[in-house]
């Protein structure tokens, strides 16, 4: 007589339940239909049939935009994604409609451009909102980069925009966040930034667009390189190491005005004027102390309004006038 097989207990079977359930759930997502092909007769994004398999996303996840159908994208469908891709080889979308907030990590969401054509984020009046730190990246490929044309409410996360390609943010930028640049793109600012996080300059240019484009809250960390482009700042503090570079390439003079903050950084890196007829002047407000040690060759003059300049080279102040207004003063000569 054959023997008969022991059965097991009932709990040896719990982890197999778990994993098939598990399984499961991995092929629903797996069968979402992320990927944008525009196969549709709108650019909505509640038509299924615009998404591959013809059926709609999972937007916990990222979308990714392909192809060269129903360019101009409009989100009727969601106030919140992952993230946005866009994928090698596809075309120059404009995504609008609805703001969104962008819920992923910096892993699982964020922008980014894979492709090489110009991609235009630009939804609804109040944008795009960051629910955690996210990375903007305009890619590496010829053509790409990223323009954003709606406003960027950081909260208090940080937005880090990076790649080889340019970016530009043409709305406010607002929150308690923070910004870093990374990568050897620029990033152009057109809108007004009121955000108060520190700005972080890695690598590669953050450029004016506008008189407001600069928080003058924000305390600034120049690695890379700072350029007012003929339009007059505030800021609210300058510090850096010697890599770092303030320039004015513009038609016209400028003036970077900082310390309101009321900190006491040290700028280790040079200050000068961009190309010929566009000096640059430096304006210090605040009761902190700033120090400039590098060899600065900027020509429009430095206004001391209030608080200290420590000037730690013999080349610190360029080579302009030194006026001393209102409580401006002292002006320390350092080592």
């Amino acid at each position: 007589m054959k023997a008969r097989p022991a059965s097991l207990p009932a709990k040896h079977f719990r982890p197999l339940r778990g994993s098939i359930a598990a399984l499961l759930a991995l092929g629903a997502l797996a069968h979402a239909g992320q990927i944008w092909d525009g196969g549709g007769a709108n650019g909505l994004w509640s038509n299924n049939v615009n998404w591959n398999l013809d059926t709609a996303p999972n937007y916990t996840l990222r979308l990714q935009f392909a192809g060269v159908l129903q360019l101009a994208s409009v989100n009727d469908a969601t106030g919140s994604v992952a993230g946005l891709i866009f994928n090698a080889g596809a075309g120059a979308f404009t995504l609008s409609g609805n703001a969104i907030t962008l819920t992923g990590t910096v892993a699982t969401g964020s922008i980014a451009n894979n492709s090489g054509s110009l991609q235009t984020v630009s939804f609804g009046t109040t944008g795009v909102t960051l629910g955690a730190a996210q990375i903007f990246n305009a890619g590496a490929v010829a053509g790409g980069g990223l323009a954003v044309t709606s406003d960027v409410a950081l909260g208090a996360n940080t937005l880090t925009v990076t790649g080889t390609n340019n970016t530009t943010l043409s709305g406010a930028l607002t929150g308690t966040g923070a910004v870093t640049k990374n990568g050897t793109g620029t990033l152009r600012l057109n809108g007004a930034s009121s955000y108060t996080g520190q700005t972080t300059i890695n690598t590669g240019k953050v450029q004016a667009g506008s008189t407001t484009a600069l928080a003058p809250g924000s305390a600034f960390f120049v690695q890379g390189t700072l350029d007012l482009a003929g339009f007059s700042n505030t800021i609210g503090s300058l510090g850096g190491l010697n890599t770092g570079v303030v320039e004015n390439v513009g038609a016209t003079p400028a003036t970077l005005t900082l310390g309101g903050d009321n900190s006491s950084p040290t700028f280790q890196g040079t200050i000068i004027d961009g190309v010929a007829g566009s000096a640059l002047s430096i304006r210090k407000v605040g009761t902190g102390a700033e120090t400039f040690s590098g060899a600065n060759t900027y020509t429009g003059g430095t206004t001391l309004e209030n608080g200290t300049l420590i000037a730690d080279s013999n080349t610190a102040l360029g080579t302009g006038t030194l006026t001393i207004t209102g409580v401006g003063g002292p002006v320390t000569l350092g080592s």
